[in-house]
């Protein structure tokens, strides 16, 4: 068990790698353009016929990130920026976003659940899990 914010243990366990990334195509490698489907492709782009079987063909995948942001702060306000432009891109999806002001700071807080999507071959068999 960890430990959360406040010091107290955490209630859960862990969960398995392979249940978060089952076929690897989560892996950290550079996403590659123009990609496959509108989307980044993660690895090297395979050789891909239309004939090719089901198993064969790039396989459409997303990363969720959760992140809370303080407008306040440049680097924050940098990150919610790319955030957007990703999305706008159609790299992203936008899964949650809650805005608050904080009249304490005189700015805005933001809560984003947002979608990293990415296209990968499966047949590569990788075995990340990693997450970042």
């Amino acid at each position: 068990m960890g430990r959360n914010g406040n010091g107290k243990k955490e209630q859960w366990g862990t969960i398995h790698p392979k249940l978060l990334d089952p076929t690897g195509g989560q892996m950290d490698e550079a996403p590659v353009l123009p990609g496959y489907e509108g989307v980044p492709f993660r690895g090297p782009i395979p050789n891909i016929k239309e004939s090719d079987p089901f198993h064969r063909q790039p396989q459409l995948g997303a990363k969720v990130h959760i992140e809370i942001l303080d407008l306040s702060k440049d680097e924050h306000l940098e990150r919610y920026q790319k955030i957007s432009q990703m999305v706008a891109n159609g790299f992203a999806k936008m899964s949650q976003e809650r805005i608050e002001y904080d009249p304490a700071k005189k700015n805005w807080r933001v809560f984003v659940r947002w979608l990293e999507m990415f296209a990968y071959d499966p047949s590569k068999g990788h075995n990340h899990g990693r997450t970042r």
